[in-house]
């Protein structure tokens, strides 16, 4: 049964939640060697478990006289020659509650071994019987299945059975993997004793909307800066956000993932914040990125937009002459107008000038005479973006 079959088995299974709770309630507990550590109040996982599930049962019992709880472990300590992966025992038959078979029950708890979870949970489906009133397994562990089991297992026994059973899950400081394990059933997960009391109320008596709990919304983040840029020059981002300590805003192609950037600054730096377009046309984003996990909170489309690049020069000049060029171009930092003889390699200069000086500028003519070219050379990279043929005469 493939992933998806089986979250559409579980939703559909398990929206039997009506007006009352059902009367059945069989609990699937881990009873593995991890409910020996220590949980709240420094006092043993299971036994803070076990306290509070009589505490619970007993309010149930008191406003609901009907019900019949029941209690299966998924491991614990198992009778010789069992093996460790099929140690679940059905300590207690769904059946009118008898306080002293549950306070026995629970304090002779003996976490041991590993945790069958996912055959636990197939044994408490089969436990419930078929054709009888709708009934709910309520799964309570630490931690994942141990043994390498199939969550399909569980759609495949839910499929097949022929009553009514909804699932709920309670999780004791799970993962995230480990809850998207069970897909779409219902799942509260706690981290204290108070939190475990409300879940293991809403397992027996809640009768809210069985979905899980809605994904938390991410931090709001916005990006605010102009619709095009020319290459090369700085861009004004203004920003808001969490202003998480990593957290930064970006100048990014659109397709990168949010730790791949063209420039960057921290947002500690405040806002706005001055990024540099790239030196090649086309179409990017600027980003506010979650510096801890990388998500991409907020982006907003910019055009890097060419700009021509024109130079200006008279065709001849005097050997050891200064003489005026004119230009346009991006002037992106590091970028120059050179001269250099004709042919030569970029970085063969023989005299420059850098573009932050505005146009035009001045260079100094070669004391031989000959042919050079002025050129207008990128500070990124270093490549020649134009370039004039120039006459040095005596």
């Amino acid at each position: 049964m493939t992933r998806t079959a089986l979250v559409v088995g579980l939703i559909v299974t398990a929206s039997i939640a009506a007006a009352d709770p059902p009367d059945r309630i069989l609990f699937v507990l881990d009873a593995s060697d991890r409910m020996t550590g220590t949980g709240p109040d420094g006092a043993p996982v299971h036994e803070v478990l076990g306290a509070s599930l009589l505490q619970v049962l007993a309010g149930a019992v008191a406003d609901h006289p009907d019900l019949q709880p029941g209690l299966r472990l998924a491991g614990g300590s198992a009778d010789d020659g069992v093996v460790p992966c099929r140690s679940t025992h059905l300590v207690i038959p769904v059946s009118t509650p008898d306080r002293e078979r549950w306070i026995e029950a629970v304090d002779g708890l003996e976490p041991a071994g590993v945790c069958p979870l996912i055959g636990a949970t197939v044994a408490a489906i089969d436990d419930l019987g078929d054709g009888q009133s709708p009934a709910r397994v309520v799964v309570v562990t630490a931690g994942g299945d141990d043994c390498g089991d199939d969550i399909a297992r569980v759609g495949q026994a839910l499929a097949e059975h022929q009553g009514e059973i909804e699932i709920r899950l309670i999780g004791l400081g799970l993962d995230a993997a480990t809850l998207d394990t069970f897909g779409s059933v219902p799942a509260r997960d706690v981290r204290d004793r108070d939190a475990l009391l409300q879940a293991l109320e809403w397992a027996v008596s809640g009768t809210e909307e069985t979905e899980s709990p809605a994904e938390p919304e991410p931090p709001s983040a916005s990006i605010g800066a102009p619709a095009s840029v020319p290459v090369g020059q700085k861009v004004t981002v203004d920003w808001s956000g969490p202003e998480g300590p990593e957290d930064f805003v970006s100048f990014a192609r659109s397709d990168a993932a949010g730790t791949d950037y063209l420039d960057w600054a921290r947002t500690e730096g405040g806002s706005p914040a001055t990024l540099s377009a790239p030196d090649e046309p086309g179409s990017y984003e600027l980003r506010y990125v979650d510096g801890t996990t990388n998500e991409v909170l907020a982006r907003t489309a910019i055009d890097v937009e060419a700009i021509a690049i024109t130079l200006d020069v008279p065709p001849t000049v005097t050997a050891g002459r200064r003489f005026a060029v004119s230009w346009t171009g991006p002037a992106a930092p590091g970028d120059m107008l050179t001269i250099s003889r004709a042919g030569a390699p970029t970085h063969r200069v023989l005299d420059w000038a850098s573009t932050t000086l505005g146009s035009p500028v001045t260079l100094a003519a070669p004391g031989r005479p000959g042919a050079y070219e002025v050129r207008y050379v990128n500070g990124t990279g270093g490549d020649v973006a134009a370039r004039v043929r120039i006459e040095v005469r005596r």
